[in-house]
């Protein structure tokens, strides 16, 4: 999967040199960039939902032993759109119960620590977003390399974010995710793993979105359990 700022005939040709056999794009709109999904030979998706700031699939691939669903994000940079995107994903998250994995460019804060320098998102934008992913019983996948993925001038903050639901750590527990280095963009790619090689002695990592602690409701959640 690909966020990315072309489309059209440029696209096509771009896309071509990759080298996938399959191709699905939502086109890219003015600063709101595009998304593509590509795919070869031996996975088959099933088509959900394109919408201009999301696509949802559901994957079927020969190595893994049931299908799973994937949404990636390019969120718009524009908050009043931004909001759009979290109301598609919440009717979504209602209705599912297989393992789902949410990644890519949310362009949005979950809390304080995840940037250096400035302000970058309004505090009842990020407080709406760490409700979502609080609400619906999400994980931070964590992440390995740069903690910051975007940056300009002074300020860097991490704004992609890979997140899954509970069934997806019993589907995948052992996937990763890699922060890249920028390559002619100002965001890091995202490369998730769902069955990164082992590192002897590695200790897998506790995962934990620290953003729940400023829910309303996590003391009552933490005592019920």
């Amino acid at each position: 999967m690909f966020e990315v700022r072309i489309s059209g005939a440029r696209a096509e040709v771009v896309i071509a040199k990759l080298g996938f056999d399959y191709s699905f794009r939502v086109e890219a709109t003015g600063f709101a960039g595009g998304i593509w999904l590509l795919w070869n030979e031996g996975s088959s998706v099933e088509f959900f939902e394109a919408h201009l700031q999301f696509i949802h699939v559901r994957i079927r691939d020969r190595r893994c032993c049931r299908p799973f669903l994937c949404t990636a994000v390019y969120a718009s940079p524009h908050s009043g759109l931004r909001t759009q995107l979290s109301e598609g994903l919440d009717l979504l998250a209602t209705i599912i119960n297989e393992p789902w994995i949410l990644a890519s460019g949310f362009n949005v804060v979950m809390s304080a620590d995840e940037r250096q320098c400035g302000a970058i998102n309004s505090k009842i934008e990020c407080s709406r977003f760490r409700n979502f992913f609080c609400n619906h019983g999400f994980f931070d996948l964590g992440f390995r390399g740069p903690k910051f993925t975007w940056s300009k001038g002074q300020l860097f903050p991490r704004l992609g974010w890979a997140f899954c639901n509970s069934e997806w750590q019993t589907f995948a527990p052992n996937t990763t995710v890699q922060h890249l280095y920028k390559l002619k963009s100002d965001h890091c790619p995202l490369m998730v793993s769902m069955n990164p090689e082992k590192v002897e002695n590695e200790t897998r990592p506790f995962r934990f979105l620290a953003s729940w602690l400023s829910h309303l409701e996590f003391k009552d959640v933490v005592a019920k359990g």
